[in-house]
């Protein structure tokens, strides 16, 4: 190529000016990293073009020499890897000698290219399109290259006629299970199914976690349950301010409704705004509204409103989103979809949120646009402004240079010019961030009308009556051809634009039009499916991610709470003592944190719930100190060193805790401040991995207590402070400095936690572990069958040591040892000494050390929930429930009226309160609870009725103690099974219920529904004595470990008052009615481990458990299990 010297001058007008080549291949293309347009020689491959006029077709070679430029259009070249290269914007250009491509065009489009051995290989998303090698000092295109050498292509993009593939991007990526199901039902024409490969876009958006748990029940009509979450704030802020979404879900259609909000604030107004389309378009009332314990969900408004509506508020407790699944799983959904249309198309990540209207922008200049041109290594601008700036426009300067080759480069001039204040406005689509509902809303449209396993047919068909119509869906984010309202002669009469959704209140489809930066609703268009999906999967980067907020739900710490605590309501289909078998997998709390969660949206205190509540209240002062106290420890345990954020690394939010804490009586006596981090923000295998940590276990617990009374027993309570800083991280986490205690030196900075800290999900394992091994030190050992009980023997001295989070109960026959682990503890952590233990988990513990007695009272909870409910003033019951009572399905209200009367009622808030003390301190209850609990989702008055009579009960015996003496006998377990035959009236299965008592003392307890249908008492005793076996394995192994009950060397008794039942256990005998699991008893009995007995059905102490008695019997009953009254000559 030769470069003839020239002078660079400013034209006249606005030209492209060139450097001619000497290079006489006419079919070649050259690459040119200097170019702004692609230039081509000829006609054949233009796919559309159109003439320019001839005052705007006159260019310049470098020597000045005129060109003229004919067409403009779309180009399309075949390239030897079988890939078709679209040029928009190609000029034709007939005396032209070589055709030109646009470096910096392709970049725009995603292009990038590698560098080896003189040879430059372009490639889009690793796919690879074509190669140039330099000829005579160009890099030129080899149009003629063997296709084997070539790189695999990948094969989405040679099957442009795949009617599956193309359904499944029409349907915004659902599984192919869903397309194959919506072929067979007709929903799609007639076409073969063909299984494609899988969908990167799928591959990028969808990637997941094991999903959570089925629920076990199901609504069964429409608007009977009704599912809402709220999701956000996201990173990307969409027009009008919109920054989180509000889901609601119907449970039993699985119909969907997405609403964008600007504030969390808004989740009430959305919530009535979707109450009332739903309910006048189905003529039917929402019932239920389960929500997770968001303070959105928790304000006076929303409670008001709900409570003067009849729906039922079903929260679910903190740490469990699983309860609340159906939400979760549609948010997970809906993002991940939203992802991979984002991940499949080449709009900008802006285009994931908008709110329903229509957008317009206003473009750079209007009509005078900027023009940005080079060609052959000369970069080139034509600047045209208005010749008289309007008021209030900023000022932007854009230079015109030359670059020679993109080597070096020159400015030719300057100018300056005004333009309105607008950032978007002024930079058109490549900088506006508007657009993200559309995609969001389109994914809603689509779930609404696909199959989903929960349901047999589509959410549309049962909530509408109706198959859905689902062939006028495209695949989003597609380009078409919209045809213009109104056109001129010579302009083209449609525009280019992009699919972008489905308006919801009027027929057609939501286009965007990136010449005149808006959003418009049109009939139809020309999509241009095929060649979409043709041009592969362009992998855009799309980060949705949930940025942290304060006043976000609560971090809730149960490991420091010892207030009266109310558990949260939720459908129970057994009720026991202990909680179920804890499996191998990382889970998250069990239900037996239950009743210290539910308890933290508890405003009895007037707790505040942000820093700023904190600081300006009237109890500011207490809180500042509170606060103060709590960064001391802080920097005592050096959790933390200042240093700024890695790359690429994110760190997690915090948030200041508020507790007030009170003693036996509910009297405030500390005001406690705990920074907690914001857990839920932390990813898994980055900055957490284990998270599983146990806890004492409230059966645990009881049966020390009985142990103690026995053998009077010291029992000493200790507080850890600040247990969970003690945790050493094997993570690199990162966190917020706290707020109000930011380091005005370094306010850019972030903490990197040293240690464990409140709030995290790995706190309560990091800080049990190194508990663990700072225990064992001194010579304590690991109970094998409960891992939160340590024992220490050393001659005739015993000492056991309970954990429960960060709550510890010392207990041991020899107080000089005793001093020693306090020293020992006092040495290793920083501890609180709260001398004999009296009031742990909500439990008064009551003792009188000269008669061996210990009794456990929860009578503050029980007066608590009381106020709630309104029954502190009730007549006081002398039963829990009736003799006789029956209680079945059948007297659920039928009619609207019934209906609307009982969701007012808090059934379900009362059966969770109750059930805590039930757990705790009351098997008189158990049987009672067992059996309302099972009509939480459609109650009815005579379910009411009995649930009032539990309370008016607790209301009389508040006072009652479990009660555990010592005795001249020797200590010994003793069990009681029994059941009731077919008492269910809904499907006639049968009552299971269980007591064991160490020394008179009960310490377990259960009463369940059967799992099976008994065919014969016989059968029904069968079970209940198996259960109660099992339970017997765990307890002899438990007692064994603990070496001070001798009598489990010998089988544990437990009676039974059915023969026939007793004769099955001890005989294996087979009977064609036996048939079932539960044969392992004799393996049990076989082996040692328990004896079944005989007992007369008046004397078995199980009996309340599986029937309502008449009072003399039920109390006579309650006194023999240890619930008894306890007064100072106790």
């Amino acid at each position: 190529m030769n470069i003839d010297q020239i002078e660079i001058g400013l034209p006249d007008a606005p030209g492209i000016f060139m450097i001619d080549c000497l290079i006489t291949s006419y079919e070649s293309w050259v690459i040119d990293t200097g170019s702004g347009n692609h230039i081509c020689n000829h006609l054949q491959g233009f796919t559309r073009r159109k003439t320019l006029r001839k005052d705007r077709s006159n260019l310049r070679v470098g020597e000045g020499t005129p060109l003229i430029a004919e067409d403009v259009g779309s180009y399309s070249l075949s390239l030897p890897s079988g890939l078709v290269l679209e040029l928009d914007n190609c000029y034709y250009i007939p005396n032209m000698i070589k055709n030109v491509l646009s470096f910096d065009l392709l970049v725009d489009q995603g292009f990038y290219y590698k560098y080896d051995y003189k040879m430059i290989s372009v490639f889009k998303n690793n796919i690879f399109y074509f190669k140039a090698t330099p000829v005579n000092g160009l890099y030129t295109v080899n149009l003629q290259d063997n296709i084997n050498e070539i790189y695999h292509i990948s094969k989405r993009s040679k099957d442009i006629e795949d009617q599956t593939y193309l359904w499944h991007c029409r349907l915004g990526h659902i599984n192919k299970k869903r397309v194959e199901l919506l072929l067979k039902e007709g929903f799609l024409g007639t076409f073969d199914y063909k299984p494609f490969d899988n969908c990167e876009s799928c591959l990028s958006g969808k990637m997941t976690k094991q999903p959570f748990n089925k629920e076990n029940e199901r609504a069964t009509d429409l608007l009977e349950i009704i599912h809402t979450d709220v999701c956000g704030p996201f990173s990307h802020i969409a027009r009008g301010g919109y920054r989180y979404f509000i889901t609601f879900t119907d449970d039993f259609s699985r119909y969907g409704y997405v609403y964008l909000m600007r504030h969390k604030s808004e989740s009430f107004e959305r919530f009535r705004e979707f109450q009332n389309e739903v309910q006048n378009q189905l003529g039917k009332r929402i019932k239920f509204l389960r929500s997770d314990r968001g303070g959105e969900y928790l304000s006076d408004e929303f409670d008001n409103h709900l409570l003067e509506c009849g729906i039922v508020s079903q929260l679910t407790p903190p740490y469990t989103p699983q309860m609340n699944g159906v939400s979760e799983r549609r948010n997970r959904t809906l993002l991940d979809m939203v992802r991979t249309m984002m991940c499949h198309s080449t709009l900008p990540m802006s285009f994931w949120g908008l709110g329903v209207s229509t957008v317009r922008f206003g473009s750079v200049f209007g009509k005078n646009r900027t023009e940005n041109r080079a060609l052959f290594g000369f970069r080139f601008f034509s600047v045209r402004f208005s010749p008289k700036p309007k008021p209030n426009h900023l000022v932007f300067r854009f230079s015109v240079s030359v670059r020679f080759f993109g080597f070096f480069r020159f400015s030719v001039f300057s100018v300056s010019v005004f333009r309105f204040f607008s950032v978007f406005s002024v930079f058109g689509p490549v900088f506006a961030h508007p657009y993200w509902g559309h995609a969001l809303e389109t994914v809603a449209h689509i779930l609404n009308r696909a199959p989903t396993k929960s349901v047999e047919k589509t959410p549309y068909e049962l909530w509408k009556g109706k198959k859905p119509n689902i062939s006028f869906l495209r695949v989003w984010g597609c380009e078409v051809y919209v045809k213009r309202p109104t056109s001129e002669k010579l302009k083209p009469k449609s525009d280019k634009c992009f699919f972008v959704g489905y308006p919801r209140t009027t027929v057609g489809y939501y286009f965007y039009n990136p010449e005149e930066n808006k959003v418009f609703v049109a009939r139809n268009g020309k999509f241009l499916e095929e060649k979409f999906l043709s041009s592969g999967n362009t992998r855009n980067d799309v980060d949705l991610q949930v940025v942290d907020e304060k006043n976000t739900t609560p971090i809730v710490e149960p490991e420091i709470q010892h207030e009266n605590v109310e558990p949260q309501s939720e459908p129970i289909e057994e009720v026991q003592t202990q909680d179920l078998r804890r499996s191998s997998r990382v889970r998250q709390e069990p239900d037996r944190y239950l009743g210290f969660l539910v308890s933290q949206d508890s405003g009895d205190l007037n707790e505040p719930t942000s820093y700023g509540e904190a600081v300006s209240g009237n109890e500011s002062e207490q809180w500042q100190e509170a606060m103060k106290a709590e960064m001391q420890s802080m920097y005592d345990n050096q959790v933390w060193e200042l240093t700024d954020l890695p790359q690429h690394c994110r760190a997690v939010g915090r948030k200041w805790v508020f507790k007030k804490k009170t003693d036996m009586d509910g009297n405030v006596h500390t005001f406690k401040a705990r920074l907690v981090a914001k857990g839920f923000t932390q990813t898994h295998g980055i900055d957490y991995d284990e998270t599983f940590s146990p806890v004492a276990m409230l059966k645990s617990i009881r049966i020390l207590m009985a142990i103690s009374a026995y053998f009077n027993y010291e029992i000493w309570q200790m507080d850890v402070k600040t247990a969970f800083l003690n945790g050493k991280l094997t993570e690199d986490v990162y966190m917020e400095q706290p707020e109000g205690f930011e380091d005005p030196k370094n306010p850019n900075k972030v903490c990197k936690l040293l240690k464990s800290i409140y709030g995290l999900k790995q706190a309560s394992r990091s800080w049990n572990l190194h508990f663990d091994e700072r225990i064992k030190e001194f010579g304590f050992a690991k109970s094998e069958f409960e891992p939160c009980v340590y024992t220490k023997f050393s001659g005739s001295i015993v000492t056991f040591l309970v954990l429960y989070v960060d709550d510890i109960l010392l207990i041991g026959n020899d107080v000089p040892t005793l001093q020693n682990v306090k020293s020992w503890l006092s040495r290793c952590f920083q501890m609180k000494d709260l001398g004999e233990a009296a009031y742990i988990l909500g439990i008064k513990i009551y003792r009188n050390r000269s008669k061996r007695l210990i009794g456990l009272s929860q009578s503050t909870y029980i007066d608590k929930i009381l106020k709630r409910f309104r029954m502190d003033e009730s007549k006081k019951g002398f039963i829990p429930m009736q003799h006789g009572i029956v209680l079945s399905k059948t007297q659920c209200p039928v009619s609207s009226q019934d209906q609307d009367r009982m969701k007012s009622v808090p059934y379900a808030s009362a059966i969770g309160s109750i059930m805590y003390a039930m757990l705790c301190t009351r098997p008189d209850v158990a049987y009672s609870v067992s059996v309302t609990s099972r009509y939480q989702q459609n109650p009815g008055e005579p379910h009411w009725v009995a649930v009032k009579n539990i309370l008016k009960y607790l209301r009389r015996t508040k006072d009652m103690f479990l009660v555990f003496r010592g005795s001249e006998d020797e200590i010994s377990v003793t069990g009681y099974s029994d059941a009731s035959f077919q008492t269910d009236r809904d499907d006639f299965r049968s009552r299971s219920g269980y007591v064991f008592t160490l020394n008179g003392g009960t310490i377990l307890w259960k009463s369940s529904k059967q799992d099976t249908i008994a065919d014969s008492t016989t059968e029904a005793e069968y079970i209940a004595a198996s259960d109660a076996a099992k339970e017997a394995v765990w307890l002899r192994n438990f007692l064994s470990d603990l070496r001070v009950v001798a009598s489990v060397s010998r089988p544990i008794d437990i009676f039974c008052d059915n023969s026939g039942a007793v004769a099955q256990a001890k005989e294996p005998r087979e009977h064609h009615k036996s048939r079932h699991k539960y044969h392992l008893i004799r393996e049990i009995i076989g082996r040692g481990d328990v004896r079944i007995c005989k007992i007369l059905t008046e004397e078995n102490v199980a009996d309340p458990l599986t029937k309502p008695l008449a009072r003399v019997k039920h109390e006579a009953h309650a006194n023999s299990i240890g619930m008894q009254y306890l007064d100072a000559s106790s």
